[in-house]
């Protein structure tokens, strides 16, 4: 008989470890405190959550443009979270967001979406350009945005010695906004 009670008393307590697993921070995120404004690169959510004490965090989950699950977390005492991982424009990213009380409880999630602009790398190969001149290569751009990178510039022939495809790096440059023209001789010893 204490066996059975012993065990009923086991299991009982099992029962309300398995309940504290599935605990919820009741504390709910508005939807009309959320806006979310597309940059290069990604976007970012500006956010008003309720004043709590509790709250520890504000949280978003996304799946970025290599198909990796994101998870980005901010101060309840700033007003803004970057949702980086995007190279190419998209429209309509599914986003999870909730907030985490001390212990690392979520609330229950919002969804929204939310759309990007390309990024400053990504932008300004659409936009590149490479012309024979005279005197070797022009590379010019048109590129307006965001101003982030360096470009590489590397001169694709063949080469004298092995007579196989090969590479030669020229030079290298920032990304400027506006138009960018670099100027540079072609190298006589590739063919």
């Amino acid at each position: 008989m204490t066996k059975k009670i012993g065990l009923l008393l086991l299991i009982g307590l099992a029962f309300l470890a398995c309940k504290d697993d599935e605990a919820v921070f009741d504390v709910p995120v508005p939807e009309d405190g959320l806006r979310f404004e597309a940059v290069n690169g990604g976007a970012i959510m500006h956010y008003t959550i309720p004043e709590n004490s509790a709250i520890c965090a504000i949280c978003a989950r996304y799946v970025n443009c290599w198909g990796e699950e994101v998870l980005v977390k901010a101060s309840p005492y700033v007003d803004t979270l970057s949702l980086p991982g995007f190279h190419a424009p998209m429209k309509d990213v599914p986003v999870s967001v909730f907030v985490t009380d001390n212990n690392d409880v979520p609330s229950p999630a919002v969804q929204r979406t939310f759309s990007t602009l390309a990024s400053a790398p990504y932008s300004f190969m659409d936009s590149v350009e490479v012309v024979s001149s005279w005197d070797g290569v022009r590379i010019q751009s048109s590129y307006t945005g965001e101003v982030e990178g360096i470009v590489d510039v590397y001169h694709v022939g063949i080469s004298p010695t092995t007579q196989q495809t090969d590479t030669l790096f020229i030079k290298n440059f920032a990304i400027a906004e506006g138009r960018c023209v670099v100027m540079h001789d072609a190298p006589s010893f590739f063919r």
